[in-house]
């Protein structure tokens, strides 16, 4: 990856998450989730938390502005910070809701919001179980998913297949761990 591609995808994240910010609050929190959708956003909590995060930030921002009162360089500065992290916590409370993983009848695709995303046939998976994990197996390799507890789905493919990251960077994997909120009923439907 090249310097300006990198760029390149910064900036689109960056443009993008106040898109998404804005389609959350303009009703997408009501949108339904697409077909197939399997989620990994502890059934709607993680959502409601980034919300949370976002509502809670305002009174914290006008108590900051009483407070930084005799400073408006400083208060500016806080105000900026403060309506950044409202947006963020709001974009990705509505890529949460958006981009799960999708199981469709020829392809699925894995994904953790829109930082990594796995597309691969349904005929390339050889094998989908749950698995027990602690916090330092679930950091060890590929992972799909946000929230994992004690249980993961592994999947191994037949050969290995090529991640995407917003950032554009390259890895190949054959065998990853994958998030789900209800783990047993997604690997039945991948082993299907």
């Amino acid at each position: 990856m090249n310097g300006r591609a990198l760029l390149r995808d910064v900036a689109l994240a960056e443009f993008g998450m106040p898109m998404r910010a804005f389609r959350y609050v303009m009703g997408g929190f009501r949108a339904a989730q697409p077909a197939g959708a399997v989620s990994y956003d502890d059934r709607g909590n993680t959502p409601l938390l980034l919300g949370a995060v976002a509502i809670l930030a305002v009174p914290e921002l006008a108590v900051l502005d009483l407070l930084l009162w005799h400073a408006p360089t400083m208060r500016i500065a806080s105000d900026a910070v403060h309506v950044y992290g409202i947006v963020w916590a709001l974009g990705l409370a509505h890529a949460f809701r958006t981009l799960p993983h999708l199981l469709g009848p020829r392809e699925v695709t894995f994904r953790t919001l829109f930082f990594r995303t796995l597309t691969v046939s349904r005929d390339a998976i050889v094998s989908a179980e749950v698995v027990a994990t602690d916090r330092r197996q679930a950091r060890r390799g590929m992972r799909f998913g946000i929230g994992f507890r004690d249980r993961a789905v592994r999947v191994r493919l037949r050969s290995p297949a090529p991640v995407r990251t917003w950032l554009g960077g390259s890895q190949t994997v054959d065998t990853f761990l994958a998030a789900a909120d209800d783990p047993e009923r997604f690997a039945r439907a991948l082993a299907a």
